[in-house]
């Protein structure tokens, strides 16, 4: 009877906690204490995973616009199915990503951090849900990459909010000027790789930034042509993602002709082969609001 009574007892408390998941906390990411909580979907959680197991891609990570670095992948699991979460340690150049355990009573610091982060009451027992949050430390932005993928997190930069808030509007065909995150080409491009990017500078409305410099977009390839007989260039075509505002809010982006932006190789005469077309990283896009949105920003 004890022992039933126990087993009650516990599974009470195991439902509670599972219970008190993020989705009722703070959006995620969110800024703690010089750390950044990001979200892990299952694509992510399944290349890591892949990763540890010596099977996956190779990892970069690009902490607050610094230069994308090799992420290693620590391949030691551990066997609990939850209160497991993944943190990046180490340093510039030598970045590793491992897992920890989450201390359900917030006995360590991180797991207090975590608890912060998530809105968790004080003295509330508190299970988190296994491998769906990564601690990374940065102040606003970080961008992952794995496998032709790209993960981006990122929160208002520090002190963005600071003084008055004061709406303005930013108007659909407004300029969004981006720069490429690496080099791509219609040689080596495949359909469906996802290319990072950011914004290059900053977009003012009324002299206030709607869209900062430095805010993280990506791009997916949706059709590719290579370099063919008969003088046929080489011509990639780029969807937009949408682009973080001021405010948080996205801002959708199509291209100055159309959704998508196209990128064509010149032309030659039908005795030659067409030419490819190659973009270095660093490569300025014009991109443009698809439509009319409102930004609070800080005077």
């Amino acid at each position: 009877m004890m022992l039933r009574r126990l087993l009650v007892a516990t599974l009470v408390c195991l439902s509670a906690g599972l219970a008190a998941s993020p989705e009722s906390g703070p959006r995620l990411p969110v800024r703690a204490d010089g750390f950044l909580l990001v979200a892990v979907d299952e694509a992510l959680m399944n290349e890591i995973l892949a990763a540890q197991d010596g099977k996956g891609p190779a990892f970069t990570i690009a902490i607050d616009g610094a230069k994308a670095e090799p992420l290693a992948v620590s391949p030691e699991r551990l066997r609990d199915y939850q209160n497991v979460y993944f943190r990046v340690a180490g340093a510039p150049g030598a970045w590793r990503l491992e897992e920890r355990t989450f201390v359900v009573g917030g006995a360590d610091s991180e797991s207090q951090l975590i608890r912060r982060a998530l809105a968790v009451p004080e003295g509330e027992m508190y299970f988190l849900p296994g491998r769906e949050h990564l601690l990374v430390p940065a102040q606003s932005r970080v961008v992952i990459r794995a496998g032709g993928s790209t993960w981006n997190a990122q929160v208002a930069a520090v002190g963005s909010a600071s003084g008055p808030r004061r709406a303005v509007v930013l108007r659909s065909g407004q300029t969004i000027p981006l720069a490429l995150g690496e080099a791509i080409s219609s040689l080596a491009a495949r359909r469906g790789d996802t290319v990072p990017l950011s914004v290059a500078d900053d977009v003012r409305v009324d002299g206030l930034v709607a869209v900062p410099r430095g805010a993280a977009a990506s791009a997916r390839i949706v059709s590719v042509l290579r370099p063919g007989l008969f003088g046929t260039p080489g011509r990639v075509v780029l969807e937009l993602s949408p682009v973080r505002a001021a405010d948080d809010g996205e801002v959708v982006l199509r291209g100055a002709r159309g959704s998508r932006l196209t990128f064509q190789g010149r032309p030659t005469c039908p005795f030659r082969r067409g030419r490819d077309v190659a973009m270095p990283a660093g490569t300025l896009l014009r991109a443009q609001a698809a439509s009319t949105v409102a930004v609070l920003t800080s005077e």
